[in-house]
């Protein structure tokens, strides 16, 4: 969404990193790498503290 409505803001190298800051897999297909998305999923219940300790 960000990319449509500021598409030149968005390709600067400023944007690109907070992109990736807020969304890890921005620009890569999860559905093409099963690691990256074993690593993303694992992140996400990290951070939502949805694993058991």
């Amino acid at each position: 969404l960000a990319q449509r409505c500021f598409p030149e803001q968005s390709a600067s190298d400023a944007w690109q990193l907070v992109f990736h800051r807020l969304v890890p897999s921005f620009g890569q297909p999860l559905a093409e790498s099963r690691s990256l998305c074993a690593s993303i999923r694992a992140h996400s219940a990290r951070v939502l503290k949805l694993e058991e300790e």
